[in-house]
This record gives C-alpha cells, structure tokens and sequence, in this order.
C-alpha cells in the first residue's frame, strides 16, 4: 500500500481493527454495528472508510458473525471472555495482527459507532508517529478539542503488556491504558462535521442523519 509519505519510515503491513463488540446498552433493544444510516449499517460505513487504508483488516464481533459475511472480512469475537469493553477488542486485533501477519508492527483501531471517519486517516496518524521521532507507541487522534482514544495507531508488541493490564490488572479504560504508554497525539479540526462523531444513542443516530445531509 503506497501512503505517500515514505514508505521506508513505516513498516508493513498496516492492520486495522474495527471494535464492533461492545453491548449497545443505550440503542435500546438495536445491535449498534447494524443501525442503518443513510441505506449502509454503521459496520458496513466504517468497514468501508477503513479497509481501502490498510493492507488487512479485521472486524471485531461478539454477536453472531454470519449477519456480517457479506462483507468478505475476518471476523473475531473478543480474545477475553467477560465483556471486558473496547480493550478486550483492542488485544483482539493486536494478537491476531501479531500472529496473523509477520511483519507486521502496526495497527489502526476504530469504534464501529465512528461513520464518519476521514479518509486520510491511517495517513495522518503514521505521520504522526513519525514526527514524533519513531518514540510514540501510539498516536491517537483528536479533534474539537477531545481525545478519541479508541481511534489510534498502536504499535503491535504492546500486545502483551496489554494483555497483562487487562486480564491480571483488572484495566479497563482505553484513557489508563494510554497512560502506560508513549503518545503522540494527532488532530483532525476544521471539517464541516466532526470525523470522530459518536453515535451511541439513538438520539445520535438522529444527528448523524442530519450530518450526512450536510456531506452530500
């Protein structure tokens, strides 16, 4: 996959992650990662914006996989047994990156509740953690003046640290997990709508419509 910005910087393949795992408990009795918005499921919107900027993709489920077939993707369900939230689906992604792809030392995760996701993403971050002097072990994106920290680039040996914080230290925010680790943060300001709009209510589900008109 050729980003542009000097590829002999950045190590493929690039990976990525979609975190569809979660329980939905505020879109009432809907599965989130299938509300509809705009004719397309959430899933379907943001597997489209991510898979076209990595070189494998993977998509996180912990409901019943053959609903999302069609989309001709590998599908895990989370790595922990629990509902541990978006970290478990964050460890999915970076152990099957890990032992699925050698090489492989990089991988970009994204909510499923993110349909609105910029298409330079993946470019952006990498650039990112590249001016950042190759130090950061993550760089995670921001805009309208708040941290998104389950939009980010993640180096993939922090695999099993993550995997010790998870399951033997009982972590299970994506912001104290941050902590741990060196970052670089990458802003994304000035679009119409906010790339990283979160739909997590039907209430949201709402606006989205509303941005989506702004867009076309």
């Amino acid at each position: 996959m050729d980003l542009g910005i000097g590829r002999d910087h950045v190590p493929d393949p690039i990976a990525g992650v979609v975190i569809a795992g979660g329980q939905s408990k505020r879109m009432g009795n809907r599965i989130k990662a299938s509300c509809l918005l705009g004719g397309q499921t959430l899933l379907e919107r943001v597997t489209e914006r991510l898979r076209c900027q990595v070189d494998s993709l993977l998509l996180n489920i912990n409901d019943d996989a053959s609903k999302f077939k069609h989309l001709s993707v590998p599908i895990l369900p989370d790595c922990c047994a629990g509902q541990l939230g978006p970290l478990a689906g964050l460890l999915t992604g970076l152990e099957w990156a890990r032992e699925s792809l050698p090489g492989c030392e990089w991988l970009v995760s994204v909510p499923v509740d993110t349909p609105f996701l910029p298409g330079d993403l993946v470019r952006r971050l990498i650039h990112g953690q590249i001016s950042a002097n190759m130090d950061a072990e993550v760089a995670v994106v921001s805009s309208a003046g708040r941290r998104h920290p389950v939009c980010a680039l993640w180096s993939v040996a922090s695999a099993a640290p993550l995997r010790r914080a998870l399951v033997i230290d009982g972590l299970r925010k994506v912001g104290d997990w941050l902590a741990c680790l060196r970052v670089c943060e990458v802003p994304f300001d000035g679009a119409a709508v906010d790339p990283f709009f979160n739909v997590n209510n039907l209430t949201d589900l709402k606006k989205a419509e509303q941005n989506l008109l702004l867009l076309s």
